[in-house]
């Protein structure tokens, strides 16, 4: 290498022209200098001053004079004063990316925070409408067995209601029957009576001819009279059948009727009940008497019962009384209260 030293702005900056035959390498010291290893002693700042520099800059500074010893320290320092303010400018350039950055990731853990609260009240609020669903399949729940039970309710009241108009018809009936009866027996004692005088008549007729005579046509008259009656009651016999047939075809409009009740109008009067809260209430109160007294038949069975053993008692008469009192006023709510539109 050779040694030229241009002059540059009053100074005299040594240059440096390398050997082109000689390896372009880094140079690495062979030290004993650590990262642990402190500058504050004498012999290690030898050691680092011995070894910190390649051979050849050594040797080129030791076969160095004072004056250009000199030149080139003093260019050294001016260079190290535009390296440091080149580092300082590196520096600023380094800190402003690295504030680019932190900006940069502060925004980031900003959106990952905003996300993950937006995430929070996702959970929430798929925590609560999961209990709101919850609570959904509970109401339906609820209204489900509800609903099943007024389907019982309503099928024993269908049931009852039927075997009460089975009881009226069969009481219905049973009057007529009785009615028949007391006249074709009034109408048998009158014939009784009639006969014993026929036959009064005939003894004292054989008593004498002319009795007999005036008898004979009174008998007569008697006959005609007899005949008229027989053929009033036969009259009346047709009459009576016909007034049969037309119960006959009253009672099949009545059946056509208490189907449709059963069917439409039952329902319909239930279902109106079932809405209104005085008659859930009067009912309610109906099927709490029912229930404390007896159900069905037995009630009516253990009431005749015990007046036939002399045991109702004032709090079954009260009972009755109440219960007959609430009857009567759901009969008329029912007569007077429209019935709902379906």
């Amino acid at each position: 290498m050779r040694d030229e030293t241009p002059h540059i702005e009053g100074l005299y900056l040594p240059t440096i022209t390398w050997d082109p035959r000689m390896p372009d390498k880094p140079y690495k010291p062979h030290w004993k200098i650590v990262e642990s290893t402190c500058l504050i002693y004498p012999q290690v700042i030898n050691h680092w001053v011995d070894h910190a520099f390649p051979p050849v800059e050594v040797s080129y500074v030791k076969g160095q004079d004072s004056g250009p010893l000199l030149d080139s320290t003093l260019a050294d320092a001016v260079a190290g004063v535009k390296r440091i303010a080149e580092i300082k400018r590196c520096l600023g350039q380094d800190n402003r990316e690295l504030q680019k950055s932190r900006h940069a990731v502060q925004q980031m853990l900003d959106d990952i925070q905003r996300r993950d609260s937006l995430l929070e009240a996702a959970k929430a609020r798929e925590s609560r409408l999961l209990a709101e669903k919850e609570k959904a399949k509970e109401d339906l729940k609820r209204v489900t067995s509800n609903l099943a039970e007024e389907h019982v309710v309503w099928a024993q009241d269908i049931q009852e209601k039927e075997r009460v108009i089975a009881h009226a018809l069969k009481v219905q009936v049973e009057l007529e029957r009785k009615a028949v009866l007391e006249a074709e027996k009034e109408h048998h004692h009158s014939l009784m009576a009639e006969m014993e005088d026929t036959q009064a008549k005939l003894d004292q007729a054989n008593q004498g001819c002319d009795e007999v005579v005036v008898q004979r046509s009174q008998l007569q008259r008697d006959l005609d009279v007899e005949k008229s009656r027989r053929a009033k009651s036969e009259n009346a016999m047709n009459h009576a059948l016909a007034e049969a047939q037309e119960l006959s075809v009253q009672l099949v409009a009545l059946k056509d009727e208490r189907s449709w009740w059963v069917s439409h109008g039952v329902t319909s009067c239930f279902e109106f009940l079932r809405r209104s809260p005085h008659f859930s209430s009067l009912l309610d109160d109906m099927a709490t008497t029912a229930y404390e007294t007896g159900q069905h038949d037995g009630m009516h069975a253990a009431y005749f019962e015990c007046g036939r053993l002399e045991l109702v008692t004032d709090e079954l008469r009260s009972a009755t009384a109440s219960a007959s009192t609430c009857m009567a006023e759901t009969l008329s709510a029912v007569a007077n209260d429209p019935l709902p539109k379906f």
